[in-house]
This record gives C-alpha cells, sequence and structure tokens, in this order.
C-alpha cells in the first residue's frame, strides 16, 4: 500500500478491503480467532472498515455471522490502515503461536 496522509476515502476502503481479502487471508481470519475469540473459523472475508475497527464475516462449523473488531488505535489515512492493521496481524501471530 502507498503511504498517504490524505483522509481515508471509499476508494481507499475498497482498496484495502480487497488487497486484505486477496493477499492476506490468513491475517484476516486470524483477526477472528484472536480478536474476536472465535474457534472453527472456516472461512473470514473483510467486508469493510473505518476508522474505529473492520466488519468481518465469519464462517464457522456452525453459522455465518458477521462481526465487529475495533481497532487498536483509531485510523485516519490509508497509512495509519496500513500500520495497524500490520500491527494487529503481528500481535494475532503471535498469540496464535503461543
Amino acid at each position: 500500500m502507498q503511504a498517504r496522509d490524505e483522509p481515508l476515502s471509499t476508494a481507499d476502503v475498497e482498496r484495502i478491503v480487497e488487497h486484505m481479502n486477496d493477499d492476506h487471508a490468513d491475517a484476516v481470519r486470524l483477526f477472528a480467532e484472536v480478536y474476536a475469540d472465535m474457534d472453527s473459523v472456516n472461512e473470514a472475508e473483510l467486508l469493510d472498515l473505518d476508522a474505529d475497527g473492520m466488519r468481518i464475516r465469519v464462517t464457522t462449523d456452525n453459522a455465518t455471522q458477521d462481526i465487529h473488531i475495533p481497532f487498536e488505535r483509531s485510523i485516519q489515512t490509508p497509512d495509519d490502515a496500513h500500520r495497524v492493521l500490520v500491527d494487529m496481524a503481528m500481535n494475532a501471530r503471535d498469540v496464535a503461536d503461543e
């Protein structure tokens, strides 16, 4: 992702969502498992994000549901989003490896 200091636009959100689902599906799944404490996650798809968090559609053995995961800190720009998502993914991997 290209770093920018401009406010997060609808196009930015769409690009980030597509990038995360296409290139970091494993991280999206870990977000559900670690930050929402969900077991048996079969699929996880990032649907949307805003300044305060992300909405993920999660499919488990029992159901499909949309969940909201708050960001560790508020985001305002694409660069903020990149930093927060990377930090959260690294933390989720550390927790999952414990």
